[in-house]
């Protein structure tokens, strides 16, 4: 509490507003008994809370330097200002006794709290000032202008001048060939300009004046540019100050995507009608351009050193509610540089929820032992790498997955966990009766959130569980990866379930849907619904799997595509083209230590081994996949080249063949400014080869390109168009900075979400599967929750494909309905062929 009260009283508002009422309090008038009542009100408010704040203040940094020094000045200032408060006191309406007019002199001990109210300003003006190199600027300073003074009034005391005005008392008197006199004039000169002698009867004062004038001005523009100097200063010292926040989110190194990242982060504040409180902490002096406007021009700015000393002290680390820790692009070793990072910010707070990016996989488990508990692991290569993956495999999945897993618009996949410390759940796992799945979607679905009125509720979009989080008594309140996360199964397990997973437009309502179901709030549909007919549905569109695959350029993410281009198909052939040594290196190190445990990445059943190794110390030629079960899979080929070289993509280069043979061309690009003017060169160097010799490309092939600048991208992808419309590839570009602030965000918003995403994107299990209509029945009409019921044996209804190209997720279960010639296809959570 008494932190609080402090806390309040240092805002900048309640300042001014008590420095402006402290002024007026001292301005001389006549006695009036209501403005003292008003005064001794307020200000008597304002003693009472520091009084408070003083005694609940907390003790925990006693030890500190200067605690008990700080702590005696602050209660001698309490004594004072009781002191000054009794003045307002109407003793003479009391007493009877005629109030002593001087006892208001005891007012001004008032003026005291202004310097306590603005001491930090004063302390970082005194600290400027009195630093060495300043103070000699400013004694010199001050040296040059009384010697020049001092050598103009010598001057004139020793020639004869009695005709001039030297005191300026409109007389020429003996007062004016004194000394002191002719000093002071000759002071004025210096400093005012204005003071030069406008009167040339004596030309020895004019030509005196005349060289004390000029030489002032070189004082005084020496003046400016030192006071320039200062107050730069001191807006620096002001703007590292700590922003004296509590329960804020702390953003640690900017990224390309971290304006994406904000922007997402503050739109959901505002969906949760909270202040967004954000400070981003950084090397940079200056904050991007992105931070200087709009509704980004919010966020504090505060700058930090390379190893990220006075993180805990300029962006007050150890009262804020959560830490983001984004992987450094300029770093030697990020996930190291990452990890140090985080273990600053736990000595400072055990207690915020941490937000790590971890850019190697197989650094998650060392990212999770810095942070401990409460520590959220985001590794997003990995889901870069799926995202790849899934766009290569079943591109009709990328439009609706980045409207339900990657936005802030429409509708979102949430998770509202019953045990999780710190995320406002009941605080126990929810324990369900065995169950059909389907009948918990249809109890949703009968009871949508929405108005009283029928009318509010016909709008109101509904909340649909895809799935849960189990977990045993051990797991209670444990982290979120603690639980195994089940995605639409078929019925639900009479088992602790620590989670419910949803669809919604709010993360309220799924809340108060899990509220609901942990209350033990009957709702119908205990058992799969009982449906009478259901529409006729097409086969599901085949997997994509190409079969010869040029990779250009290396990143961690890259061999998670690899892997998964690689199991599912042993005919494969990758072939890795690189530019530099180095990078064949870091790519043999980490295609060695792919699948080493499942806990540390996505290994998908299998690992890889090398082939082709020459000399000790040299990376292989190579890797084979070998999977956990069965035969071999096929092999990655690594070959050093420039892939942006026309000789290489039309295959004159040693192990790499013509472009147009691949069935698939992967450019996963970096955080690099290089890789996008690289990835670009190739893509418009691939759209000129498949212009003038499109017989040599082979039919569906695609490029897949990454390219960190998104509007880049757009252009890109306009271009290739243009060249490409006679026939050829196609292009499709994935916006990594984005996804990579995508995806911190929804692992901020949404606990345990990558294990969600790795299910719904990942190769195998359950996934977003667009299932079209077949022979649409036109006088047939559907409500979405009896389309749902209808479906319910194939997966979780969650969004329909309309004719006119509109996605409609998670509709409200009493809109439409539609008739089955207006459903092009309905989009399901179901397990993949």
């Amino acid at each position: 509490m008494g932190e609080a009260i402090a806390r309040a009283l240092d805002r900048l508002w309640v300042r001014i507003a008590l420095s402006v009422l402290i002024l007026a309090s001292l301005v001389p008038h006549p006695s009036d008994t209501l403005s003292d009542l008003v005064f001794l009100a307020i200000f008597g408010v304002e003693l009472a809370l520091r009084v408070i704040a003083f005694v609940k203040a907390p003790r925990a940094h006693e030890r500190e330097a200067g605690a008990t020094r700080r702590r005696f000045w602050a209660g001698l200032a309490l004594v004072v200002d009781f002191i000054a408060l009794m003045t307002f006191v109407p003793w003479a309406a009391l007493t009877g006794i005629a109030e002593a007019r001087w006892l208001r002199l005891l007012r001004l001990l008032r003026m005291l709290l202004l310097v306590g109210y603005w001491a930090p300003v004063l302390k970082d003006t005194w600290q400027v000032l009195t630093r060495h190199d300043r103070m000699r600027q400013v004694t010199l300073l001050g040296i040059i202008v009384g010697l020049l003074a001092f050598a103009g009034a010598t001057v004139l005391s020793h020639i004869p001048v009695d005709g001039t005005d030297f005191d300026g008392d409109a007389h020429i008197d003996a007062d004016d060939r004194h000394f002191w006199p002719r000093l002071w004039w000759a002071f004025r000169q210096v400093q005012d300009p204005g003071n030069m002698v406008t009167d040339p009867g004596e030309i020895a004062v004019v030509v005196v004046s005349l060289l004390l004038t000029v030489a002032g001005l070189f004082v005084v523009s020496f003046l400016i540019g030192l006071a320039t100097d200062i107050v730069r200063e001191l807006v620096a010292l002001a703007r590292n100050r700590p922003p004296n926040w509590k329960g804020h989110t702390v953003l640690v190194h900017a990224t390309p995507g971290m304006p994406r990242l904000l922007a997402e982060l503050m739109g959901y504040y505002e969906r949760l009608f909270r202040r967004p409180l954000f400070v981003v902490a950084d090397q940079a002096e200056e904050p991007p351009a992105e931070l200087r406007s709009g509704e980004l021009a919010r966020v504090r700015w505060r700058q930090i050193d390379v190893r990220g000393q006075g993180l805990t002290r300029v962006s007050d680390v150890a009262s804020a509610r959560r830490v983001v820790v984004l992987a450094k692009p300029d770093a030697p070793f990020p996930d190291a540089h990452a990890a140090a990072t985080v273990l600053d910010v736990r000595e400072a707070n055990a207690r915020a929820w941490v937000v790590v990016e971890v850019l190697e996989p197989n650094n998650v488990a060392a990212a999770r032992v810095a942070g401990g508990a409460r520590t959220v692991i985001v590794s997003t290569e990995k889901l870069l790498g799926i995202w790849a993956l899934a766009a290569i495999r079943r591109p009709e999945q990328i439009a609706l997955a980045w409207e339900i897993l990657a936005t802030r618009g429409g509708s979102e996949i949430y998770t509202c966990f019953f045990d999780a410390d710190g995320l406002d759940g009941p605080g126990v796992p929810w324990r369900p009766a065995a169950g059909a799945f389907a009948g918990l979607v249809d109890a949703a679905l009968a009871s949508a959130p929405g108005g009283r009125h029928e009318r509010k509720r016909r709008h109101a979009a509904a909340v649909i569980p895809i799935g849960v989080v189990y977990g045993d008594e051990a797991a209670q309140g444990g982290a979120h990866e603690d639980g195994e996360a089940v995605i639409a199964p078929a019925r639900i397990e009479a088992r602790p379930v620590r989670a419910l997973i949803a669809i919604g437009d709010d993360f309220k309502r799924v809340e108060a849907l899990a509220h609901a179901l942990h209350g033990g709030v009957r709702v119908p549909g205990t058992e799969a619904p009982q449906v009478v007919g259901a529409p006729r549905l097409a086969e599901v569109a085949p997997i994509v799997r190409p079969r010869r695959v040029l990779v250009c350029g290396f990143r961690p993410g890259t061999v998670v595509v690899c892997a998964g281009l690689l199991a599912e198909g042993s005919q494969t052939a990758i072939t890795l083209v690189m530019r530099h040594e180095e990078s064949v290196r870091q790519a043999a190190q980490a295609f060695r230590e792919h699948g080493l445990g499942e806990a540390r990445g996505v290994c998908f059943a299998g690992r890889f081994e090398a082939v082709g190794v020459a000399r000790e110390g040299e990376p292989p030629s190579g890797f084979r996949w070998v999977p956990r079960e069965g035969e071999g899979g096929g092999e990655v080929r690594l070959v050093r080249a420039d892939w942006s070289s026309e000789r290489t993509l039309s295959g004159l280069e040693a192990g790499v063949a013509h472009v147009g043979s691949y069935d698939l061309v992967l450019m996963m690009g970096a955080h690099l400014p290089e890789y996008d003017g690289r990835n670009a060169i190739a893509c418009l160097k691939i759209a000129d080869l498949a212009r003038v010799a499109r017989e040599r490309f082979t039919a569906g092939s695609r490029v897949v390109v990454g390219v960190a600048d998104r509007e880049l991208g757009r252009r890109l992808e306009e271009s290739f168009a243009r060249a490409t419309r006679s026939g050829g590839p196609a292009l499709t570009v994935l916006p990594t900075e984005d996804l990579r602030a995508l995806f911190v965000f929804q692992s901020i918003v949404v606990p345990g979400w990558e294990a969600i995403f790795l299910e719904l994107l990942g190769p195998g299990g359950m996934g977003l599967m667009r299932v079209p209509l077949a022979e649409p029945a036109a006088e047939h009409a559907w409500r979405f929750a009896e389309l749902a019921a209808s479906l319910a044996e194939r997966g979780v209804l969650f969004a329909l494909e309309l004719t006119d190209g509109r996605h409609l997720v998670a509709p409200s279960p009493r809109a439409g309905p539609w008739r089955e010639a207006e459903i092009a296809a309905v989009w399901m959570v179901a397990r993949e062929p």
